[in-house]
């Protein structure tokens, strides 16, 4: 339900900041982020927990980029969300 809820808020963010989703953000920003997590961080020294944080941060990275990959590939569905967004809001509809 937390997936659910903060991955589209990330996603949003990201397209407003002008980020375009792609596959390789999908693959590498997750392993990325797990990485940073359990060795940069020393979560390994957390033991098990620190091994489910950095899983769990991992997985809503993923889910994040996923979603910003959907919302910059599918035009109908960006269009959609680019036209249900406040106008203060609204991002270039400019497409690569």
């Amino acid at each position: 339900d937390v997936y659910k809820r903060q991955t589209p808020w990330g996603a949003e963010k990201a397209l407003r900041n002008g980020l375009k989703g792609n596959i390789l953000h999908v693959i590498f920003r997750p392993s990325w982020e797990f990485f940073r997590r359990y060795f940069l961080y020393l979560g390994f020294l957390d033991g098990v927990h620190g091994l489910l944080i950095s899983l769990s941060s991992a997985a809503m990275i993923f889910f994040r980029y996923m979603k910003l990959w959907e919302l910059c590939n599918k035009d109908y569905c960006r269009d959609v969300y680019l036209a249900n967004l406040p106008p203060e809001k609204e991002c270039s509809k400019e497409d690569s």
